[in-house]
């Protein structure tokens, strides 16, 4: 659509003949050089065929300003007089950041392509919101310029009318740009979410590694959290094993060696009585 605008006014030939700024009755102004004018971004041309014909020579940035436009400033509204500064610029000023915004956009699509294998979307939303400030700058002073032409001619008594197809393909263009923006900056922050949120599960899955490789493992367990191992098939189980039973054997022996100093004891004590009883054997029968 951009193209389309700059592009009005340099032919006469193809569809961009239908493509114009601003139309006026100019047939009353001795310095006129055509009935009806209308307005380019290049000339002026005659409009009293419906199309755009018998342009003036082509030149860039063509301001919108009777006085210079026309040969003479006869019988002009006093708007275009007194004021003749603000339409020259406006109209001048409004191409030259049009050009801009097209040529940023042009860029926005380059790096759009580069950034396929690159990660580059703060830096296209960036290079897209200046594409479209320099756009919209362009559209409000285009159309301030122009809307500002139309009133002054029809306060004069003049038919006058704004080029419907040229100011819908310009206020197009920023409708269109403002929504890639808008999108681009979607897109970017959601890209920038996402990898926050995977960076935080990165760092929350590391620490819990972290923590469970360093807490304390208790008493009588083992750093290994394999499976289980069957009894007597691992030698370290088998040390295990013999360390757990060797206290029980040694009870055992000695639990042993207290049963035979009870028996001996016991013997002993039988031994000891024995000349008691043979003597009370004996007195029993001297009676």
């Amino acid at each position: 659509m951009m193209f389309l605008v700059l592009l009005s006014g340099s032919t006469e030939r193809s569809v961009l003949k239908h493509f114009y700024w601003f139309e006026a009755d100019t047939k009353k102004y001795p310095g006129a050089k055509f009935e009806k004018t209308r307005w380019t971004c290049y000339n002026t041309c005659d409009g009293s065929s419906g199309s755009n014909k018998n342009c003036s020579k082509t030149k860039a940035a063509y301001p919108f300003s009777p006085k210079d436009n026309f040969s003479n400033s006869k019988n002009l509204p006093s708007t275009f007089l007194k004021h003749r500064k603000t339409y020259y610029y406006l109209s001048r000023i409004g191409w030259a950041l049009l050009l801009v915004g097209l040529a940023l956009l042009l860029a926005f699509l380059f790096v759009s392509i580069c950034s396929i294998c690159v990660g580059l979307q703060p830096f296209l939303a960036l290079i897209l919101g200046l594409s479209l400030f320099f756009t919209l700058a362009a559209a409000c002073l285009i159309t301030a310029a122009f809307v500002k032409g139309r009133n002054a001619f029809r306060n004069d008594g003049s038919k006058t009318h704004l080029g419907v197809k040229m100011f819908g393909l310009l206020w197009g263009s920023v409708a269109a740009l403002l929504f890639s923006f808008l999108t681009t900056c979607g897109s970017c922050m959601y890209g920038l979410t996402k990898k926050k949120r995977n960076t935080a599960k990165d760092s929350e899955s590391v620490d819990y590694y972290n923590n469970r490789e360093a807490a304390p493992i208790p008493a009588g367990e083992t750093a290994n959290t394999g499976a289980p191992a069957k009894p007597g098939t691992g030698g370290i189980k088998f040390f295990k094993i013999s360390r757990k039973e060797k206290p029980v054997q040694e009870d055992f022996a000695t639990s042993e060696e207290h049963d035979s100093a009870d028996d001996r004891t016991a013997v002993k004590e039988v031994s000891d009585t024995t000349p008691y009883l043979h003597n009370k054997e004996n007195f029993v029968n001297a009676i």
